[in-house]
């Protein structure tokens, strides 16, 4: 198997295919641009950037299979010189006109929400967050955006009891149904547990309320779970609008373009989308930039302002790395150096510093050296998980603890490799020989399985059980307390060792230390701004970057510009 090769199958495959349907070289060549613009992220490929002069972009424009509107032909060229292949086209018009439509069309005005936000979230410290909730009541469309730590999902909790409150004032005769959901599994159910945890504290601050006590048997069981399942069940309806009144949406930079457009079909006229995210994180693997496009286009002058709520302060305790992340989104490098404590790839660190960096593996032993000082430094973590003693609740608590996570799949620095060290590791360190599945293993599901349940992103780790190793999951019982559930490793479905994951894998969770894996190649394409920041703020406490300055300096200077019209559909709506 050649992977350069089957990466460039696709693009290769429609110019093959274009140039024998039609004899047009340079059509066929512009097909292959958009195919392979597609698969590095964009919704559609920059003719002029890929050396086509205006004398080509006038004979495409002339071509039978182009059109410059969303017709039945197969390609779409704009005036801007955008070229789309047409699903991609139709996705981002269609979104564009759905959100602008939700942003110009709110449900109605309504009053009366200063004073219930007071109520939810009291205090001087949650100003931020009553102001950029209170546009929310009577709209059709409210993004929440911020950082990791300002409190995005408790804000949504005190915005969906707000809500309910207020039901009848924002357009909704009864009491409204509430979906809950995120691109991935992992995600999902962080969003669960945050929000049951935010209702045990609603629950003793309301205590004495009645009338506020009444709404919150209203609530959900706070059940998320992904996108996927969500309209997947509208699907399984042949196409019936989901029935929710409110469907929030977190982690919503992991969006791409076809499943946005998926969604804002999905819903009814009279529902609120609430799309929470991080605009500045790694965008979705496939194309489209959606939530950084909203945002990006809210000018003040626009209706679409009115629906953004940013919120910026940090409720952490451990604030180190607020100043880091700051650096990073701006893309200065060397506040970041500056900032950092340097150390060697095997020496321990201060517990209490926020981010150092250590010196780049240059090759397999080293990388071996960096990770077998990592798995020592946290061995009350690495070594605990191999214990028979090991309850799966502890177990499941300790995969929160810390996190490697690397830039890069493949090659001698990638995931695969550092899974195969890590897991050798283990294995040396309870005598067994080489196998599969050893007590302590930690995988993720790769792939969405109805029979078991379990979601792309889930995380379980092997244990020893009465009758062999059973891999535990984490899981609530009908009440929304942890019920971890176990199934034998022949049951599960697709899924990959997960010691070491992605950093795009990692969107959604948060560790309390990480090891960040850069390449050392500065040119390596993989290397970009909101790469370093996404993984930077999987971080509560720590971070130990291992980089070179040269990478780390190249990575911070290239943030990532998605090609497509979204951003500019959107403005002056």
């Amino acid at each position: 198997m050649n992977p350069a090769a089957d990466a460039l199958a696709p693009e290769l495959a429609l110019h093959a295919w274009v140039l024998r349907h039609t004899g047009d070289a340079l059509l066929a060549r512009a097909a292959a641009s958009a195919a392979r613009a597609e698969r590095a992220g964009h919704a559609c490929a920059w003719l002029g950037e890929e050396g086509f002069d205006a004398a080509q972009l006038v004979a495409l424009c002339a071509a039978p299979w182009v059109s410059a509107g969303v017709a039945d032909a197969p390609f779409v060229l704009d005036a801007a010189g955008r070229f789309y292949l047409r699903r991609n086209a139709a996705a981002e018009l269609a979104v564009a006109a759905a959100l602008q439509a939700r942003a110009t069309t709110p449900l109605r005005a309504v009053q009366g929400q200063d004073a219930l936000l007071q109520a939810l979230l009291p205090g001087a410290a949650s100003a931020e967050q009553r102001s950029a909730l209170a546009a929310a009541f009577g709209r059709r469309l409210f993004v929440l955006s911020g950082a990791p730590g300002t409190g995005k999902t408790t804000s949504l909790l005190a915005l969906l009891l707000g809500l309910l409150r207020l039901h009848r004032d924002c357009g909704w005769p009864e009491v409204p149904r509430i979906a809950l959901a995120a691109p991935t599994g992992k995600a999902a159910a962080r969003l669960q547990q945050a929000l049951r945890g935010g209702m045990q504290n609603l629950r003793a601050r309301l205590h004495g309320d009645a009338e506020w006590q009444a709404l919150l048997p209203h609530l959900p069981a706070l059940q998320a779970g992904t996108l996927q399942r969500l309209l997947g069940a509208r699907l399984q309806r042949r196409g019936a609008a989901l029935a929710a009144d409110i469907v929030a949406v977190d982690e919503a930079s992991m969006v791409d373009l076809g499943l946005m457009h998926a969604l804002l079909q999905a819903l009814r006229p009279d529902s609120l989308l609430i799309l929470l995210g991080d605009p500045d994180q790694l965008a979705s693997v496939e194309a489209g930039s959606v939530l950084a496009d909203i945002i990006a286009a809210a000018t003040p002058d626009s209706a679409l302002a009115g629906c953004i709520g940013r919120l910026t302060r940090s409720h952490r305790a451990q604030a180190g790395l607020l100043p880091l992340l700051a650096a990073t989104r701006a893309g200065d490098a060397q506040t970041l150096l500056d900032a950092a404590a340097t150390v060697s790839a095997t020496a321990s660190a201060p517990v209490a510093t926020a981010l150092f960096l250590r010196r780049a593996p240059r090759d397999a032993s080293d990388l071996r050296a960096a990770l077998h000082a990592w798995l020592r430094r946290h061995a009350d973590v690495y070594l605990r998980l191999l214990q028979p003693d090991i309850t799966p609740a502890a177990a499941l608590q300790l995969l929160a603890r810390v996190q490697l996570l690397c830039a890069l799949r493949s090659g001698p620095f990638g995931q695969i490799a550092v899974n195969r060290a890590v897991e050798a590791w283990q294995r040396q360190q309870q005598a067994l020989a080489a196998g599969f599945w050893y007590p302590g293993r930690v995988v993720m599901i790769t792939r969405n399985d109805a029979d078991t349940g379990l979601a792309n992103g889930d995380v379980g780790v092997a244990l020893r059980g009465r009758d062999g190793l059973e891999v535990w999951f984490d899981a609530q019982d009908a009440d929304g307390l942890p019920a971890p559930r176990a199934l034998p490793p022949h049951y599960l479905p697709e899924h990959e060792p997960a010691s070491a994951i992605t950093i795009h894998k990692s969107q959604g969770s948060e560790y309390d230390h990480v090891a960040v894996l850069l390449p050392p190649d500065a040119d390596s394409p993989i290397l970009s701004r909101e790469l370093v920041y996404t993984a930077l703020s999987r971080a509560r406490h720590g971070v130990e970057l291992w980089s070179g300055e040269e990478a780390l300096r190249a990575a911070l200077a290239r943030p990532v510009r998605r090609a497509g019209g979204l951003r500019e559909r959107l403005q002056g709506c």
